[in-house]
């Protein structure tokens, strides 16, 4: 597998704009550099820094003890944690969804959150989106999130099959923007397996309005699928063989 080399060039990238950042905040910084922080963070994290998941963990612990945790720090900072955790960290995160009014924070919790790759942490999460703790209109929030990785994909994925009947009833009138948001999950499948599975599905089950969305997102499920069968061999040579050296130029068919 071509991953530990593609985390090992991912850190190299976001090492030194996190060391330029920091953690801290100061007067001087514009919204650019507010920005930059919160994003070094939370990739370098993402590309498994040992030192920035620690702080990340050391400040979340921080925060559910005394309440503070810079606000531009958040997203990321939650993200990692649970990117990470488990359904402890799953039950401080809706801890923190409960006891808060605001709904940018609400928010915060529910995209964060996508981020787990615990399963049980997953369902608990998905199960909770169509509660009636959390508006009907921000489901998607957690559904979208989870389906930015592979395992979180697949439950997001069986969940709308799960509840089609439920998302329809939702979304189908007022709502469709929302609808359309949770059709496009099957952008991300990269197996011919997943494809065909989406595939099969919209031919029984259609809402109108959601045609357009449906068919962008099986041709980007395709593309994905195609473009892995035709470079695979390629990527693996090139991040074998870049393991431990700056990032060069991905062989010509790979680009």
């Amino acid at each position: 597998s071509f991953y530990p080399a593609r985390l090992e060039m991912g850190r190299d990238r976001f090492q030194p704009l996190a060391a330029r950042g920091g953690w801290e905040s100061r007067r001087a910084d514009g919204q650019v550099e507010v920005l930059r922080r919160a994003l070094a963070v939370r990739n370098l994290g993402g590309y498994g820094d040992p030192a920035i998941l620690a702080e990340a963990k050391d400040r979340f612990a921080r925060f559910v003890r005394s309440g503070e945790l810079d606000p531009d720090l958040r997203q990321a900072v939650y993200s990692l944690v649970a990117e990470s955790g488990g359904e402890r960290e799953w039950r401080q995160l809706r801890k923190i969804y409960r006891s808060t009014d605001l709904q940018e924070e609400k928010s915060r919790v529910l995209r964060a959150s996508g981020s787990f790759r615990d399963r049980d942490a997953l369902q608990q999460l998905l199960d909770f989106s169509l509660s009636e703790e959390v508006r009907s209109q921000d489901t998607w929030i957690a559904m979208t999130g989870a389906a930015t990785h592979p395992l979180g994909r697949a439950l997001a994925w069986k969940f709308l099959k799960k509840h089609w009947k439920t998302f329809v009833s939702r979304y189908g009138g007022g709502g469709l923007n929302l609808l359309i948001r949770v059709v496009a999950i099957p952008c991300g499948f990269t197996t011919r397996a997943e494809l065909e599975d989406a595939q099969e599905f919209f031919r029984g089950h259609h809402a109108p309005g959601t045609e357009r969305a449906v068919k962008k997102a099986l041709e980007l499920a395709r593309a994905n699928v195609r473009w892995l069968e035709r470079d695979r061999a390629d990527l693996k040579s090139y991040f074998g063989a870049a393991a431990g050296q700056p990032a060069g130029a991905l062989p010509a068919r790979a680009r």
